[in-house]
């Protein structure tokens, strides 16, 4: 089981619960607005509103929960910039939902995919 947060400074820290490791890595150049595991539990995807920018991250298999490799990026996408808005509401505004193993949607509070598009990767 692996917990993951985002900060003001772009930075994901990935916890590992069992093994009560943490994995810090510089993934953006602006602040976290939203986070998401795929159902695999190894797949997460990071979003900054700042950069505009989808990133997946392939986090660390364990061996018998000994030894762990650090999270990997394997596939970025530019999203359409976003109209800022207030700091205060971003976290309310913005979601990603994972669609199976290989689809990937950015979501906006009114319900509506970001640009009117899905963001499609492959694994």
């Amino acid at each position: 089981r692996r917990l993951a947060v985002g900060s003001r400074s772009g930075h994901i820290a990935i916890y590992e619960l069992k093994g009560l490791r943490c994995h810090l890595i510089a993934a953006h150049s602006c602040p976290i607005t939203a986070l998401a595991f795929a159902n695999d539990g190894r797949t997460l995807a990071s979003y900054s509103l700042g950069d505009s920018k989808i990133i997946i991250w392939q986090t660390g298999s364990s061996f018998f929960g000994m030894v762990s490799s650090s999270p990997r990026q394997v596939r970025s996408f530019d999203t359409e910039p976003c109209k800022p808005r207030p700091v205060l509401h971003l976290m309310k505004m913005v979601d990603l939902v994972w669609v199976g193993q290989k689809k990937l949607v950015l979501m906006m509070t009114d319900g509506k995919e970001k640009g009117a598009k899905e963001q499609h990767f492959a694994l």
